[in-house]
Order: structure tokens, then sequence, then C-alpha cells
């Protein structure tokens, strides 16, 4: 066979083994053995830029008391998961083991060990999601129902989208993915948000959300809240007259915030799918009103209430849906920056280090082992040549060696010391009125020497790496047996290392608010941090001003001069991330960054920008209204960190920068 025909065909194949994996994935099956029944469920959509890919398993224990550990281990490059549960005797358990979605890999092995030992019979295979390659990406949707749900009108409507029209190129064709939603009962849902993190849209009806035990619907909730789009169908009524949908999503019943659909931005399709030519199409299954279905900020993200079933609708319909979704924001690199999978062109890396702390002098390294060269080699045989006590080369190459090696240490022990230095840009959205609050950090860290035992986390924060410039995939591990333990592989020492982190929990400080009187309007500090300037806007959106509010204390606020909310901009602008002056330079003080894009065996990465994401959109958004707020809320900049996590117990942190966007 002649090699013109044989490249279009291994094109072929490449690319349709490349569309199976890119599709929603996982499985579900039982093991039985050692007096075990264990279910595995490992069907969910997304996580193909990140998140975590939730392992949802149930065990029944029909032998004594014991102590077993889940264990998942890639084949590839995935950092290794396990979970360590005592199961009673005759007891059965729901867990899951989450796995993070911070490699290249899309598969491995889930293993239960007893006293350390593998059983038998009980190791599978787990396929994961790939990683999407190219400028396109797709939507996520899960689709919670324990029937079947037709979903093809709404890959129809991505496509439409535009989401997927830039592919990867390869030989001339184009990888794309053919779908990424996946339908899950109820019962299979996981209970931390975390466990959603890798999806973009989560559809459920009213009835199935109320039945969903108080964990289960906290945790999709809470997924929501850090800027998941949830989509509330069935609801039978306006959402805005809804009751019962306002006690689920834990909201005041009212018209106000509640925006209906608009009409008018239903477009015609210009792309004819694929089936069009064999069976005609309706060309909508959904009203054309602004009753159909109707939308509302749920903190960071959105919810959607639907009167009835929208599925399966038609790729106009839900095209109209999507074009509703501002700034592409049912997208996880727009939404997060990053992409957590793929060491990307994140160029940005370099904007944000910790100052003071260079990197390895590469130049004056090589000057040092040169010189080390020539003293140890042949100044040091020629000085004991003339001698004549070439015997004693047996003692000074080594004192030589040894104390050529004790001054590099000392040089970046003296440099860097031992400890952690840190620095933080962090996000806190606070709504008092329902005590939750979402917090969106960038984080660096750097470990003269690496703690022994790694990172550690609460189960409720989301930990995503940001990849340096020409950055490639080390092995990692994570034990969720008592927290989120990051114990090896995430930091590393002298190394620059970066993550976001989203952490949702339950906030009861809040700062109260006094209606304004004379022009004054009087607060009380009920957090536990120090505001270094706070400004309010009332009911009617008039701002007020006041600075030095500490913890537990109480202030009057004035109202906000056109002087004072320049003052709130320019500390909304401290500590910029920018390159530090030299970075790149041919002194070698800093890594270098010619590699500003990566390639993968499918072509050349797309470029994510951290300045798209949410955490930096706000504090743009702040600076682009000059510091205008919507009434009811406030902005708050803090004089230290407010307990946001950095996975250390302690560190020194430099640069730090803390701002706090509140609803009362």
């Amino acid at each position: 066979m002649s090699a013109r025909l044989v490249r279009p065909m291994v094109l072929l194949c490449v690319l349709a083994l490349g569309a199976k994996r890119a599709e929603a994935i996982g499985d579900e099956y039982q093991v039985r053995g050692n007096d075990l029944i264990v279910l595995i469920d490992s069907r969910w959509a997304g996580n193909a830029h990140g998140g975590y890919y939730p392992i949802r398993i149930r065990l029944t224990n029909r032998a004594d008391d014991r102590t077993l550990t889940f264990r998942f281990t890639p084949s590839e490059q995935l950092p290794s998961v396990e979970r360590t549960i005592r199961a009673d005797q005759n007891a059965t358990l729901q867990f899951t083991l989450s796995v993070p979605m911070v490699g290249q890999g899309s598969y491995g092995q889930l293993s239960i060990l007893q006293d350390g030992r593998e059983i038998k019979d009980l190791t599978r295979q787990i396929s994961l999601p790939g990683v999407e390659y190219g400028g396109f990406e797709r939507t996520a949707l899960l689709v919670v129902s324990s029937a079947n749900v037709d979903c093809r009108a709404f890959e129809d409507a991505v496509d439409r989208s535009g989401s997927t029209m830039s592919a990867v190129t390869m030989g001339g064709s184009a990888m794309t993915r053919t779908s990424d939603h996946q339908v899950v009962s109820s019962e299979s849902l996981p209970d931390r948000w975390i466990d959603y993190s890798g999806l973009d849209m989560v559809a459920i009806s009213l009835d199935a959300l109320a039945e969903l035990d108080r964990e289960r619907r906290d945790a999709v909730l809470g997924w929501t809240h850090t800027g998941g789009r949830l989509l509330v169908f069935d609801v039978g009524e306006p959402a805005a007259e809804s009751e019962r949908l306002a006690e689920l999503l834990q909201i005041p019943v009212g018209a106000d915030e509640w925006t209906a659909a608009d009409p008018a931005r239903r477009r015609v399709s210009r792309v004819v799918t694929q089936e069009s030519h064999r069976q005609p199409k309706p060309d909508s299954a959904w009203l054309a009103q602004s009753q159909t279905f109707s939308h509302r900020a749920l903190l960071v993200g959105e919810v959607y209430a639907f009167p009835k079933d929208p599925f399966p609708g038609t790729a106009r319909d839900w095209a109209w849906f999507l074009g509703t979704i501002k700034d592409r924001q049912h997208q996880w690199t727009q939404r997060h920056g990053i992409s957590a999978r793929l060491p990307q062109s994140h160029s940005e890396f370099i904007s944000f280090l910790i100052p003071g702390v260079q990197g390895v002098p590469v130049y004056a390294f090589l000057a040092l082992m040169t010189v080390f060269t020539i003293v140890i080699g042949p100044l040091n045989y020629l000085v004991l040549l003339r001698r004549r006590r070439l015997y004693l080369m047996l003692l000074t190459i080594p004192t030589i060696a040894l104390v050529t090696t004790v001054s590099l240490f000392a040089y970046s022990a003296v440099a860097h010391g031992f400890s952690v230095q840190s620095r933080s840009r962090s996000l806190t959205v606070l709504d008092q009125r329902h005590k939750t609050s979402v917090t969106f950090n960038r984080l660096a860290l750097y470990a003269g020497l690496a703690p022994s035992a790694g990172l550690t986390f609460s189960p409720e924060t989301a930990v995503f790496p940001i990849h340096a410039p020409g950055s490639s995939f080390e092995s990692r591990h994570l034990d969720w047996t008592e927290t989120q333990s990051l114990t090896s592989g995430w930091l590393k020492s002298r190394t620059r290392t970066q993550f976001l982190t989203v952490t949702h929990r339950t906030a009861r400080g809040r700062i109260t608010i006094e209606p304004p009187e004379n022009n004054r309007m009087n607060i009380a500090n009920g957090l536990e941090w120090d505001l270094e300037a706070i400004l309010v806007a009332d009911a009617t959106g008039q701002l007020y001003w006041g600075t030095d509010l500490a913890a537990g204390a109480g202030t009057r606020l004035t109202q906000a001069s056109l002087a004072d909310r320049n003052a709130f901009l320019e500390l909304l602008i401290r500590h910029l991330p920018e390159p530090p002056e030299g970075a790149g330079s041919e002194d070698g003080a800093f890594f270098d960054l010619g590699a500003s894009r990566t390639y993968s065996p499918y072509g050349r990465a797309a470029p994510v920008k951290f300045a798209n994401g949410t955490l930096e959109t706000s504090i743009k958004g702040l600076l682009t209204q000059k510091a205008a707020l919507p009434a009811g809320t406030y902005a708050a900049v803090l004089r230290n960190n407010p307990d946001v996590e950095i996975g250390v117990e302690s560190a020194d942190e430099q640069a730090g920068y803390h701002l706090l966007i509140g609803y009362y």
C-alpha cells in the first residue's frame, strides 16, 4: 500500500480514537471478593481542563470490622490518590474518591488494600476524561435524572455557538470533541462541591432537587456559588413566584433579582447539522416567550429556571439559552483563567513571583563550577606536583569538593532560608444574608526546604496548579483519609510553585450596617479581620467611606467624595501582578522564559489568560466602574490574610492582596 494511502488511514484512526475518548466517560460496575461487595460508579462529564473527578464507591462489608484503603494508581500523568476508611461488620458505606485532574493522563487502576496488601480480583481499570487540545472548548453538562435524557440538541447548539469551531489541525484534519455530557441518577451524586468542579452546567428537575438529601443539595448549590450554571426545570410556574424553588435555593421569593428570557436574542441557525439532510427537524420546541426561562445570580454563579422540561429542545432553542450567558462563563478556562491539565502558555506565571525570591543564578553557578573544576583538577595537581606530594590528592580532592558543596548549601540557605514564603492575591465574596462565602486565591509558594508533610487543604478547597512556561508533569500524591493532604510532588524545595484555589464555606461573621442618617452611616466589624478601607453602597446606591476598622470595632462612615473613591482605587491597584525587574535577562537571575507555549502531539496548545478568570475580572470591574457598587453591597481591602488557606501552617507573606466584596 502506498504511503499516500497509509497516511490518511492513520489520521482517520487517530481521529476516531480521539473522538471516542473525548466524550463523557466512565462506567458502573460491581466487584465481589473477600466478603466485600463494592459498587463503583465513575460516570461523569467535564474535567477536560481541570477539576476533581469523582469516583463514587458503595461498599458493603460482610466480614469482621476492618480498615480498607482505596487507591487510584494512574498509568500515566495523573496524581495517585488514596483514601482509608473504617468498615464495620455488615455496614454499608458510601463515599467518593476524588481525583484531581491536573495532568494529561486519562486512565489508571482502582485497587482495594487491607493491611497494606492488595485484595485480589477486586482491581479494575478506570477510564477518565482525556485532555482537550487546541483552541476549542466544549461545555460540560451533567443531567441528573433516573431516565434517559436526549442531549443531542444541546450538543448541536454548543457546536453552533462557535466554542468548537477552532480545532487543532493534524495533517489538514481536525480533532474535536463530539460531546461532553452525562446523565446520572440522584443516588449516585457526590456530597462535596469540589466533585462538581470540573463541570460547567448541572441540570436537574425541581422534584429531583427537592428529593436530594441536605448534603448533596448543599454540594450542588456550593458548586453553583463558586461560578457554576445550575439549570432547574419542571418548576411549574415562573421562578419569581415559586416559593418551593426559593426555599431550595435558599433565596427570598420575588421578581427583583430574576431576569426573564429575551426572545429577541433568538437567532436563526447558520449551521446545518449532519442529520438535517436525512430527516427534517423542527426549528424550535420552546415557546419564544420571556416566560420560557429566567435566570439570576447565585453568589458568583447563576441559576436558570425553566417552568417546563427543556429537553430535548432544538439546537436553536439551546443556542438562545447559551447566548444569555455573559463572557463565555459556561467554559471552564474562561471562569478560572487557567488550564490545570496542560502546561499551557501561562506566561503570566512570571508576573506573580514572590518579591525578593530570586531564581537559581545559573551563570553564577556555572562560573563557580568552572572555578571548582580548575581548582580541583589542574591547579591542585600542579601545586602538589611542584611540592612532590601527589599522594595528598587523596585528601585534597574530597576536601575541596566538601568545601564547595558546603559553600553552595550555605549560600542557598542564606539567600532563601529553610522556611516557606508566600504571596496571595485573594477575592472573597461574602453573602451575609445566607451566611455563605466563596474565596478565589492566586497563591505563590517558595520553600527553602519543602515541608515533610507536603501541603494540607480542607476538603472544601479546590486546588489547581498553575504551570510555569516549559514545565512538565511530575508525579504527585493525594491522601483523603483525614483531609486533603497533598503529600508529595506538589511543593518542591527551592522551586517556584503557584496555585489557584477556590474555597466554599459557611461564614457566620458579618459587617453590621445601619441605615444612614444625616449623610453618615454607622457600621460594626463583626469579622475576624482588620479592614484597611471600606466602601459601602446603601439601599439607594449612595456610597459611604471609612478607613482603619479593626476586627470587633465600630465606626461612622461619611459620604464618599471623589477623593475617597480615588483613594480606594489606589488600593485596588496595589501589588498588581507584573514581571519583576530583570526577569528573563541574560544575567540568569530568573528561569528561562523562552518557551511561552508548549506543544502536544496533537498540535499547539491554545493560550489561556489568568486575567480573564473570575478573580481578576471582578477586580477589573470595580476599577472600570470607578468603584461604583450595586445597592446593598460593600467592598473592603483587608490588612492581612483573611484565613485564606495556603497549604502550610505558616509562611512569610510578601505583597499580599486581599479584597472582600459583601452583600448585606
